[in-house]
């Protein structure tokens, strides 16, 4: 049957399973780069594709997984991909991980601030 809960008010296997999907883990984060500047619209995914968003103008993203292990992986033509393995174990539970990206074809402007951020900024 398609029963969640049995006549004795106990719970069947499927409302756990029910339950895992309509109450799913969150994973938030950042993508930042060399500079320290969120990357805005950037692919954040799980490499199963279950799960996918683009980080917004500042950088951030939020997925939501239903609780297992995953790997979740920054991919973009213009960066160099990063991947973390995760794991979520109860519903509704919050995850927070950061990732750091650095572009394939850093233009000069970047290369410049870069300089100014490793070299005179520090002093």
């Amino acid at each position: 049957t398609t029963m969640l809960v049995n006549n004795d008010g106990s719970t069947r296997m499927a409302y756990d399973i029910v339950k895992q999907y309509f109450n799913p883990s969150v994973v938030e984060g950042r993508v930042t780069d060399s500079l320290d500047q969120g990357v805005s619209g950037l692919v954040v995914k799980t490499t199963d594709n279950a799960s996918v968003t683009k980080t917004n103008e500042n950088g951030y993203f939020q997925l939501h997984i239903p609780p297992r292990k995953f790997e979740i992986v920054v991919d973009d033509p213009s960066f160099y991909s990063q991947t973390a393995s995760l794991t979520t174990t109860t519903s509704g539970e919050k995850i927070s991980y950061n990732f750091f990206v650095a572009p394939k074809n850093p233009g000069i402007w970047y290369k410049l601030k870069l300089f100014w951020k490793n070299t005179i900024h520090k002093s």
